[in-house]
């Protein structure tokens, strides 16, 4: 109750069979607020039941959600002095790297229905063949680096890169579409407008969905 999404609420509304519970009526007598009117619908199991039915008919019915986790994919940037020696890749061209987490949506933003983010990279090497980009969760709102503590790979995509004479032309731009039941990953190229396409699977991390 104390963050500032909720500052001004005028109601609470309890959903699910734990609303129910005995314990949670007396906590909520003490803790809420006097201004605060809790409802509690009649069945309120079924409610929950209900809004997926009423947002798989019409999934405009839900026009923001909130993400629960801080979305974003692995990209090399400029290496920093904060990044460390451990980190630096130091490529053949004399550019200085370091594996980042690139981040497409923080942790608590809103997100409006099909909300698309983008994003651009260019290949680490001039002869490199392929592109191979890995998506990411984390539950800090501004992670850093992929494996940090928090940080949770949720699927990949690799793309074939076409031939050119400079490296911009063989670059990427990488979106991820977020406000429906599910997240949608591409990455498409710059030269051809060539593209792969996949649904980030949350089930094999145990994580739900925004």
């Amino acid at each position: 109750m104390k963050s500032k999404d909720v500052k001004g609420s005028k109601y609470l509304l309890l959903v699910g069979g734990f609303s129910e519970s005995e314990i949670l009526e007396q906590y909520l007598k003490t803790h809420v607020p006097p201004q605060l009117k809790v409802i509690l619908p009649k069945r309120p199991t079924y409610a929950i039941v209900q809004g997926a039915v009423l947002f798989g008919i019409n999934p405009s019915v839900i026009t923001v959600r909130k993400a629960k986790y801080t979305y974003g994919c692995s990209l090399a940037l400029p290496w920093e002095t904060v990044d460390g020696f451990g980190r630096l890749m130091l490529l053949e061209d004399g550019r200085c790297l370091c594996l980042r987490f690139e981040i497409f949506v923080r942790k608590g933003e809103d997100v409006s229905l099909n909300h698309v983010v983008e994003r651009g990279g260019v290949p680490m090497l001039a002869n490199q063949k392929s592109s191979r980009t890995r998506f990411f969760t984390s539950t800090k709102e501004n992670p850093r680096y992929i494996d940090e503590e928090g940080s949770v790979k949720i699927g990949s995509l690799e793309m074939q890169l076409p031939g050119s004479d400079t490296v911009d032309e063989r670059g990427v731009k990488v979106e991820m579409k977020f406000g429906g039941t599910e997240i949608f990953a591409t990455v498409r190229t710059h030269k051809d407008n060539r593209k792969v396409k996949t649904i980030l699977d949350f089930q094999m991390t145990n994580q739900n969905i925004i």
